[in-house]
């Protein structure tokens, strides 16, 4: 685990550091990187990746609405769980009516998010770094991702992305800000 947060430095050092003043932008080993810096230093490394992956890697490393993505996993799968009409496949699309889960928790925060946590899962910051490559649309972005490194096709993918809201949420302490 300690190699993983080693790893994890090392690579936010390198996204995060302005090229000139190596500034960092938090205080590893505790995170406090806003969304907004990672956005930023995301969309210049990686200026193809799909909306989801950069707004999914920016709520994976500073949250958003001033919660992490725990927070938002925890938020998601309570409101899934009571609106079982919501049609994630149509959110994943980019469909208006479909476009948040509600004022705090957007849809492509929250499956973003939970994209980019599941592959940090898989393969850690290397692996994070090759689906940064995927975009810029759903089709070569999220919808690829899913199919390459899970194994899920598109019309899956709605239903497959609930189950692990519910199964990260399961994992989560519910005292989690």
């Amino acid at each position: 685990h300690s190699t993983d947060i080693y790893q994890g430095y090392l690579f936010f050092r390198k996204l995060c550091a302005h090229p000139y003043t190596l500034l960092i932008f938090n205080t590893w080993p505790k995170v406090s990187i806003s969304r907004s810096h990672a956005r930023v230093y995301a969309f210049e490394k990686y200026p193809k990746a799909d909306s989801y992956l950069h707004e999914g890697l920016a709520t994976f490393i500073g949250g958003s609405h001033g919660h992490s993505l725990d927070w938002h996993i925890l938020r998601a799968d309570s409101i899934l769980s009571a609106r079982k009409d919501f049609n994630i496949d149509s959110s994943l699309a980019g469909s208006f009516q479909y476009d948040n889960l509600d004022y705090l928790t957007g849809s492509s925060y929250i499956f973003g998010g939970l994209i980019v946590k599941m592959i940090m899962e898989k393969g850690g910051w290397a692996l994070t770094k090759k689906v940064m490559e995927y975009g810029p649309s759903p089709e070569e972005g999220r919808f690829k991702v899913l199919q390459d490194f899970f194994g899920v096709e598109r019309k899956n993918a709605g239903r497959f992305l609930r189950k692990q809201i519910s199964y990260f949420a399961n994992k989560i302490p519910h005292t989690i800000q």
